[in-house]
Protein backbone atom coordinates (compact mmCIF):
# COMPACT_ATOMS: atom_id res chain seq x y z
CA UNK A 1 0.00 0.00 0.00
CA UNK A 2 0.86 3.42 -1.06
CA UNK A 3 2.46 5.19 2.50
CA UNK A 4 0.34 8.28 2.26
CA UNK A 5 0.61 11.58 4.64
CA UNK A 6 -2.23 13.21 6.81
CA UNK A 7 -5.36 14.32 5.74
CA UNK A 8 -8.90 16.40 6.77
CA UNK A 9 -11.87 14.23 5.57
CA UNK A 10 -15.02 16.10 5.94
CA UNK A 11 -18.53 14.06 5.59
CA UNK A 12 -22.08 15.43 5.44
CA UNK A 13 -25.60 16.14 3.84
CA UNK A 14 -25.42 16.99 0.34
CA UNK A 15 -26.02 20.98 0.08
CA UNK A 16 -24.36 24.33 -0.87
CA UNK A 17 -20.85 24.77 -1.45
CA UNK A 18 -19.71 27.61 -0.06
CA UNK A 19 -16.34 29.56 -1.08
CA UNK A 20 -13.37 31.21 0.36
CA UNK A 21 -10.99 33.23 -1.54
CA UNK A 22 -7.83 32.70 -0.72
CA UNK A 23 -5.52 35.75 -1.33
CA UNK A 24 -2.05 35.17 -2.79
CA UNK A 25 -0.19 37.67 -3.33
CA UNK A 26 -0.83 39.94 -6.47
CA UNK A 27 -3.51 36.96 -7.37
CA UNK A 28 -6.26 34.81 -5.24
CA UNK A 29 -7.80 31.79 -5.71
CA UNK A 30 -11.29 30.44 -5.57
CA UNK A 31 -11.43 27.30 -2.95
CA UNK A 32 -14.64 25.65 -2.58
CA UNK A 33 -15.18 23.78 0.42
CA UNK A 34 -17.20 21.05 0.18
CA UNK A 35 -18.59 18.40 2.39
CA UNK A 36 -17.55 15.18 1.72
CA UNK A 37 -20.98 12.64 1.07
CA UNK A 38 -19.95 8.78 1.15
CA UNK A 39 -18.99 6.60 -1.67
CA UNK A 40 -21.48 4.66 -3.27
CA UNK A 41 -21.08 0.84 -3.81
CA UNK A 42 -21.60 0.92 -7.38
CA UNK A 43 -19.15 3.59 -8.42
CA UNK A 44 -16.41 2.16 -5.98
CA UNK A 45 -16.90 -1.39 -7.28
CA UNK A 46 -16.84 0.42 -10.89
CA UNK A 47 -13.36 2.26 -10.18
CA UNK A 48 -12.30 -0.87 -8.36
CA UNK A 49 -13.07 -3.61 -11.08
CA UNK A 50 -12.09 -1.46 -14.04
CA UNK A 51 -8.55 0.17 -12.26
CA UNK A 52 -7.57 -3.61 -12.01
CA UNK A 53 -8.48 -4.53 -15.40
CA UNK A 54 -6.85 -1.70 -16.78
CA UNK A 55 -4.03 -2.38 -14.65
CA UNK A 56 -3.60 -5.98 -16.47
CA UNK A 57 -4.15 -5.27 -19.55
CA UNK A 58 -1.53 -2.85 -18.89
CA UNK A 59 0.94 -5.69 -17.36
CA UNK A 60 0.06 -8.02 -19.92
CA UNK A 61 1.28 -5.60 -22.98
CA UNK A 62 4.56 -5.22 -22.03
CA UNK A 63 7.25 -7.30 -22.96
CA UNK A 64 10.09 -8.34 -20.25
CA UNK A 65 12.37 -5.22 -21.44
CA UNK A 66 9.68 -2.89 -20.86
CA UNK A 67 8.91 -4.73 -17.08
CA UNK A 68 12.85 -3.91 -16.24
CA UNK A 69 12.53 -0.52 -17.09
CA UNK A 70 12.56 2.61 -14.34
CA UNK A 71 9.18 3.38 -12.72
CA UNK A 72 8.29 6.34 -11.09
CA UNK A 73 8.23 4.97 -8.13
CA UNK A 74 12.18 5.50 -6.18
CA UNK A 75 14.04 2.35 -6.20
CA UNK A 76 11.57 -0.25 -7.83
CA UNK A 77 11.49 -1.04 -11.61
CA UNK A 78 8.10 -1.85 -13.25
CA UNK A 79 8.18 -5.56 -12.43
CA UNK A 80 8.25 -4.06 -8.92
CA UNK A 81 5.47 -1.70 -8.85
CA UNK A 82 3.48 -4.86 -10.10
CA UNK A 83 4.45 -7.36 -7.74
CA UNK A 84 3.56 -4.52 -4.89
CA UNK A 85 0.06 -4.66 -6.36
CA UNK A 86 0.14 -8.15 -6.83
CA UNK A 87 0.28 -8.43 -3.28
CA UNK A 88 -2.23 -5.84 -2.24
CA UNK A 89 -4.83 -7.97 -4.21
CA UNK A 90 -3.97 -10.88 -2.57
CA UNK A 91 -4.77 -8.72 1.01
CA UNK A 92 -8.48 -8.11 -0.94
CA UNK A 93 -9.16 -11.36 -1.48
CA UNK A 94 -8.48 -12.67 2.04
CA UNK A 95 -10.13 -9.42 3.56
CA UNK A 96 -13.18 -9.83 1.16
CA UNK A 97 -12.92 -13.80 2.16
CA UNK A 98 -13.53 -12.95 5.83
CA UNK A 99 -15.36 -10.47 6.70
CA UNK A 100 -16.01 -9.09 10.00
CA UNK A 101 -18.82 -8.05 12.03
CA UNK A 102 -17.19 -5.18 13.64
CA UNK A 103 -18.96 -1.52 12.81
CA UNK A 104 -16.95 0.64 10.50
CA UNK A 105 -14.87 2.96 11.98
CA UNK A 106 -12.77 4.37 9.03
CA UNK A 107 -13.68 5.37 5.40
CA UNK A 108 -12.83 5.58 1.79
CA UNK A 109 -10.54 8.67 2.81
CA UNK A 110 -10.02 8.27 6.63
CA UNK A 111 -8.23 5.02 5.75
CA UNK A 112 -5.23 6.53 4.45
CA UNK A 113 -4.43 8.56 7.65
CA UNK A 114 -3.42 5.12 9.57
CA UNK A 115 -1.23 3.81 6.39
CA UNK A 116 2.15 6.13 7.94
CA UNK A 117 5.22 4.16 7.88
CA UNK A 118 8.52 4.46 9.42
CA UNK A 119 11.44 4.74 7.29
CA UNK A 120 12.77 1.74 8.20
CA UNK A 121 10.02 -0.15 7.42
CA UNK A 122 9.00 1.65 4.23
CA UNK A 123 12.32 0.47 3.28
CA UNK A 124 12.05 -2.82 3.71
CA UNK A 125 8.88 -3.44 1.83
CA UNK A 126 10.73 -1.81 -1.27
CA UNK A 127 14.14 -4.39 -0.47
CA UNK A 128 11.47 -7.41 -0.10
CA UNK A 129 9.76 -6.38 -3.17
CA UNK A 130 12.52 -6.43 -5.50
CA UNK A 131 14.23 -9.75 -4.11
CA UNK A 132 10.91 -11.33 -4.77
CA UNK A 133 10.07 -9.71 -8.19
CA UNK A 134 13.70 -11.03 -9.19
CA UNK A 135 13.19 -14.46 -8.43
CA UNK A 136 11.01 -14.67 -10.87
CA UNK A 137 12.25 -16.47 -13.91
CA UNK A 138 11.15 -13.47 -16.17
CA UNK A 139 9.49 -10.94 -16.06
CA UNK A 140 6.71 -12.09 -17.92
CA UNK A 141 6.35 -15.18 -15.61
CA UNK A 142 5.31 -12.47 -12.96
CA UNK A 143 2.69 -10.85 -14.69
CA UNK A 144 1.41 -13.95 -15.49
CA UNK A 145 1.19 -14.92 -11.61
CA UNK A 146 -0.61 -11.14 -11.39
CA UNK A 147 -3.28 -11.41 -14.15
CA UNK A 148 -4.55 -14.66 -12.46
CA UNK A 149 -4.69 -13.23 -8.88
CA UNK A 150 -6.43 -9.68 -10.74
CA UNK A 151 -9.44 -12.34 -12.37
CA UNK A 152 -9.94 -13.32 -9.11
CA UNK A 153 -10.29 -10.18 -6.80
CA UNK A 154 -11.93 -8.54 -9.74
CA UNK A 155 -14.43 -11.75 -9.68
CA UNK A 156 -14.76 -11.62 -6.18
CA UNK A 157 -15.67 -8.03 -5.38
CA UNK A 158 -18.38 -8.04 -7.75
CA UNK A 159 -20.13 -11.41 -5.36
CA UNK A 160 -19.37 -9.80 -2.35
CA UNK A 161 -22.79 -8.12 -0.41
CA UNK A 162 -22.47 -4.26 -0.62
CA UNK A 163 -23.50 -4.53 3.30
CA UNK A 164 -20.09 -6.57 3.56
CA UNK A 165 -17.45 -5.01 6.39
CA UNK A 166 -13.45 -5.70 6.07
CA UNK A 167 -10.81 -5.32 8.15
CA UNK A 168 -7.34 -4.23 7.33
CA UNK A 169 -4.45 -3.53 9.25
CA UNK A 170 -6.33 -2.79 12.48
CA UNK A 171 -9.28 -0.52 10.45
CA UNK A 172 -12.85 -1.70 9.48
CA UNK A 173 -14.55 -0.41 6.60
CA UNK A 174 -17.54 -0.96 4.04
CA UNK A 175 -16.65 -2.55 1.61
CA UNK A 176 -17.72 0.39 -0.98
CA UNK A 177 -14.95 1.87 0.76
CA UNK A 178 -12.21 -0.45 0.70
CA UNK A 179 -12.38 -1.19 -2.67
CA UNK A 180 -12.03 2.33 -3.58
CA UNK A 181 -9.60 2.67 -1.34
CA UNK A 182 -8.07 0.18 -4.07
CA UNK A 183 -8.99 1.89 -6.58
CA UNK A 184 -6.51 4.62 -5.44
CA UNK A 185 -4.10 2.33 -5.25
CA UNK A 186 -4.24 0.96 -8.43
CA UNK A 187 -4.77 3.50 -10.47
CA UNK A 188 -1.81 6.15 -8.98
CA UNK A 189 0.63 3.18 -9.31
CA UNK A 190 -0.94 2.50 -12.97
CA UNK A 191 0.45 6.29 -13.41
CA UNK A 192 3.97 5.14 -12.17
CA UNK A 193 4.42 2.76 -15.12
CA UNK A 194 2.71 4.42 -18.05
CA UNK A 195 5.21 6.40 -19.21
CA UNK A 196 6.48 3.67 -21.14
CA UNK A 197 4.97 4.52 -24.77
CA UNK A 198 1.90 4.19 -26.26
CA UNK A 199 0.11 1.69 -23.50
CA UNK A 200 -3.27 1.00 -21.83
CA UNK A 201 -4.18 4.30 -19.79
CA UNK A 202 -5.58 4.22 -16.04
CA UNK A 203 -9.49 4.05 -15.90
CA UNK A 204 -11.42 7.01 -15.91
CA UNK A 205 -13.70 6.11 -13.30
CA UNK A 206 -10.85 4.87 -10.82
CA UNK A 207 -8.97 8.37 -11.51
CA UNK A 208 -12.55 9.84 -10.09
CA UNK A 209 -12.03 8.62 -7.41
CA UNK A 210 -8.74 9.37 -6.50
CA UNK A 211 -9.78 12.73 -7.24
CA UNK A 212 -12.62 12.67 -4.29
CA UNK A 213 -10.23 11.11 -2.06
CA UNK A 214 -7.52 13.77 -2.45
CA UNK A 215 -10.07 16.54 -2.34
CA UNK A 216 -11.29 14.94 1.23
CA UNK A 217 -7.48 14.59 2.07
CA UNK A 218 -6.60 18.47 0.87
CA UNK A 219 -10.12 19.50 3.07
CA UNK A 220 -11.30 21.11 0.41
CA UNK A 221 -11.77 20.89 -3.74
CA UNK A 222 -9.35 22.77 -5.24
CA UNK A 223 -10.09 24.11 -9.12
CA UNK A 224 -6.35 25.06 -10.47
CA UNK A 225 -7.91 23.61 -13.99
CA UNK A 226 -5.68 19.62 -13.61
CA UNK A 227 -7.47 16.98 -15.44
CA UNK A 228 -7.50 14.03 -12.96
CA UNK A 229 -4.30 12.64 -14.04
CA UNK A 230 -2.31 15.61 -13.59
CA UNK A 231 -3.94 15.98 -10.32
CA UNK A 232 -3.49 12.37 -9.32
CA UNK A 233 0.19 12.71 -10.17
CA UNK A 234 0.75 16.38 -8.01
CA UNK A 235 -1.44 15.20 -5.28
CA UNK A 236 0.52 11.80 -4.76
CA UNK A 237 4.06 13.58 -5.24
CA UNK A 238 4.81 11.68 -8.61
CA UNK A 239 5.09 15.82 -10.24
CA UNK A 240 6.36 19.14 -7.66
CA UNK A 241 4.07 21.83 -7.53
CA UNK A 242 4.70 25.14 -9.70
CA UNK A 243 5.74 28.14 -7.80
CA UNK A 244 2.66 29.84 -9.45
CA UNK A 245 0.75 26.66 -7.89
CA UNK A 246 1.80 27.33 -4.21
CA UNK A 247 0.63 30.66 -4.17
CA UNK A 248 -2.79 29.82 -5.72
CA UNK A 249 -3.04 27.11 -2.62
CA UNK A 250 -1.83 29.32 -0.15
CA UNK A 251 -1.66 27.24 3.11
CA UNK A 252 -2.92 24.14 1.90
CA UNK A 253 0.03 23.65 -0.48
CA UNK A 254 1.69 22.48 2.21
CA UNK A 255 -0.44 19.12 2.31
CA UNK A 256 1.37 18.24 -0.64
CA UNK A 257 1.79 15.52 -1.34
CA UNK A 258 -1.24 14.18 -0.19
CA UNK A 259 0.02 10.72 -0.34
CA UNK A 260 3.63 9.21 -0.83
Amino acid sequence: MINLGGHVGMHGQHGSNSVVRVEAGMRSSLIVKTMLSPIPHQMALTAFTEAFTALDELATSLDDTLLMRSSRCQGWAVCDVLYHLHLGAQDVLVALALPTEAEPDSDFVSVWRGNDANEDTALAHVHFVRLVASAYRKPTALVAHLSATVRAVVRRAGAVPKDTRVEQGGQVLSVGDFLAQWAVEAAIHHLDIVDLGDVVAPAASALAVVRRTFDGLAGSAVDLGWDDVTYALKGSGRLPLAESERKELGPLANRFPLIG
